[in-house]
C-alpha cells in the first residue's frame, strides 16, 4: 500500500507544494536516495512556490494583520536555498511590522533528534532565541517551518511566554479575502 501511496503521489509532472522547509529537504534529498526518481526538481517550499513558480511578489487587496512579528528563518529553509520569501510576502500584509532581533540566524534548537538525544541542550538553544524575540517587543513568532514552531510553542508555554507562533500561511489564510 505505501509503495503504491509513493508511486501516486509522485507519478506525474504536478509540483508538490510543501508547507516546511524541513519537509521539503526531506523530499528533495531524502526521498531521491531512499526510493529514486526525480521528484526533487518539483518539491517546492510553499513561498518558494508562490514567489518562484507562481510569480507572486506581494499581495494586493490583503486585509491588515496589525502584529509586531518576528520572522524566524529555519536553518532548513537556508539549506533549501530560501531567502526573503516569506519576508516579501509578509511585509506586503498591511499593518504588519516585522521587527529585527538579535542573531535572527541562530537555530531555534529543534533539529529533528537532536532535540530527543540533546533535550537540555535543545532547549537552552530555542529558549535563547525565545530571549531575543522576547527582547523585541515581537508580538508573534513566524516562521515556514513546522518543527521549529512547536519546538519553540513548547517552550513559551512550559515557560508562560506571552508570545504566539504562527506558520506564515495562516497569516496569509488570514488576510487573504475569500
Amino acid at each position: 500500500m505505501a509503495d503504491h501511496c509513493r508511486d501516486v503521489l509522485f507519478s506525474d509532472d504536478v509540483p508538490v507544494v510543501i508547507p516546511s522547509g524541513s519537509c521539503t529537504a526531506m523530499v528533495r534529498d531524502g526521498y531521491p536516495m531512499l526510493y529514486g526518481g526525480a521528484v526533487s526538481g518539483r518539491a517546492f517550499e510553499l513561498s518558494e512556490f508562490i514567489v518562484h513558480q507562481l510569480k507572486v511578489s506581494g499581495l494586493t487587496g490583503a486585509e491588515s494583520y496589525p502584529r509586531r512579528i518576528a520572522l524566524h528563518r529555519a536553518c532548513h529553509g537556508r539549506a533549501i536555498g530560501l531567502k526573503n520569501e516569506q519576508e516579501m510576502l509578509l511585509a506586503s500584509i498591511p499593518g504588519i511590522e516585522i521587527v529585527p532581533f538579535g542573531s535572527p540566524e541562530q537555530c531555534c534548537g529543534f533539529g529533528g533528534a537532536f532535540s530527543v538525544l540533546q533535550g537540555k541542550l535543545s532547549s537552552e538553544i530555542g529558549l535563547e532565541k525565545l530571549r531575543q524575540i522576547s527582547d523585541s517587543g515581537a508580538d508573534e513568532i513566524v516562521s515556514g517551518d513546522m518543527g521549529c514552531l512547536m519546538h519553540l510553542k513548547g517552550l513559551i508555554e512550559k515557560k508562560n511566554l506571552p508570545i504566539r507562533v504562527r506558520h506564515f500561511a495562516e497569516i496569509l489564510a488570514e488576510v487573504i479575502p475569500a
